[in-house]
């Protein structure tokens, strides 16, 4: 429901309770100008936070203040990534090819979510574009790590808005042999064209052999590097076997239970606590705190864990935290063992990322367990 819908309800319900008070009510005269005051007090304050849901940030959190004005046509492109030539200050840059938003990868699905309850209608018009600049990641590990973040997120968008969301790659590269920007499109079954401002696309071919060969040969060589980059280091990542996901017919009724548990607790885990007005104590505290007291908050966020898990997963019925062994200075992970309500014993694996985002697995399903474990 839009905030409009919003609005007008509490209107609604502020004249019917105005005329309840005036003609059904035995009230005296002083009695019905205050209970009058009171209702349009309530409609005020109804009419100020109608634009909000419970639990939602402000527009301005997302960035979505400058969106265009309805009704609008063209892409809306939500980009993350190396987004350092961002240009200007704004998240929002409107060309006369689309609308383009600047968002946190760890953000893409809370924002996915607002701009879908504040402009519905813009569902069919969304993408995603993820920019990489190699020459910014000197740590491949790293870098797959943020890139599963995104194949995860970008996992959740396409559920909520009911449909494939596609996904676009932009790389970026810098050097002395490039003095002016050049683009390079690949697109499946076409070939590789070549796009200059000012210019009509052509292909490499023919735009190697125009002006100053030696120079469009040294940026070629850049593109070729790059597009073997992406090819072994950026697109098996995107587009290979997901880990966190099943074929439909390998997942039983049993296992559609354990994964909507895990699937609620990492959405509770995932959020702040304190980011909820009506309910404080949902969610964990800042995880970088966390992260930066260690190893003295390790096992004080044990019970933090618990307590959280069992008050807002109903179909928990016990729960056991285990820290696990480190690995590496300054990681996280704790093993948690449930009881669930008609299931039995499972274990998840929990990793909190150096980002302060918390990843659960069902242990399980990745061959953490021995198969023969009793679930």
């Amino acid at each position: 429901m839009s905030a409009a819908h919003h609005r007008l309800l509490w209107l609604w319900g502020g004249l019917l309770a105005a005329l309840l008070c005036l003609l059904f009510l035995p009230l005296t005269g002083g009695e019905r100008g205050f209970a009058i005051l009171l209702v349009a007090a309530a409609v005020t304050a109804g009419l100020v936070v109608a634009g909000r849901r419970p639990g939602e940030s402000a527009e301005g959190e997302y960035g979505l203040n400058d969106l265009p004005d309805t009704p609008y046509r063209l892409p809306v492109v939500l980009v993350c990534g190396d987004t350092g030539d961002w240009p200007g200050e704004s998240t929002v840059h409107r060309t006369a090819q689309g609308c383009w938003l600047k968002v946190s990868t760890v953000q893409l699905q809370q924002t996915v979510r607002h701009l879908l309850w504040r402009r519905p209608e813009l569902v069919s018009q969304l993408a995603v574009m993820v920019c990489v600049c190699p020459q910014q990641h000197d740590d491949g590990a790293l870098l797959t790590a943020r890139l599963h973040e995104l194949r995860w997120q970008l996992t959740r968008v396409r559920r909520d808005a009911r449909r494939q969301v596609p996904l676009l790659l932009s790389g970026t590269l810098a050097g002395r042999a490039v003095t002016a920007p050049v683009w390079q499109s690949a697109l499946p079954g076409e070939a590789i064209q070549v796009w200059q401002d000012g210019e009509a696309p052509q292909s490499a071919g023919v735009w190697l052999l125009q002006d100053a060969p030696p120079a469009r040969l040294r940026t070629q060589i850049l593109f070729s590097a790059h597009a073997r980059f992406v090819s072994e280091e950026i697109l098996p990542v995107l587009t290979g076997d997901n880990p966190d996901s099943l074929d439909l017919h390998q997942v039983s009724e049993e296992n559609q239970v354990i994964l909507s548990v895990l699937d609620n607790m990492q959405r509770i885990l995932n959020c702040r606590a304190g980011t909820l007005a009506h309910l404080p104590d949902y969610g964990l505290p800042d995880m970088t705190k966390i992260l930066q007291g260690m190893p003295g908050t390790a096992h004080e966020l044990m019970g933090k864990l618990s307590t959280v898990l069992l008050k807002y997963e109903p179909r928990l019925q016990r729960l056991t935290v285990v820290l696990l062994e480190q690995t590496q200075p300054g990681e996280l992970r704790y093993a948690i063992d449930a009881e669930l309500k008609g299931v039995g014993l499972v274990r998840y694996g929990t990793e909190f990322m150096p980002e302060g985002k918390i990843l659960i697995r069902h242990m399980k399903q990745q061959h953490y367990l021995d198969a023969r474990a009793a679930i």
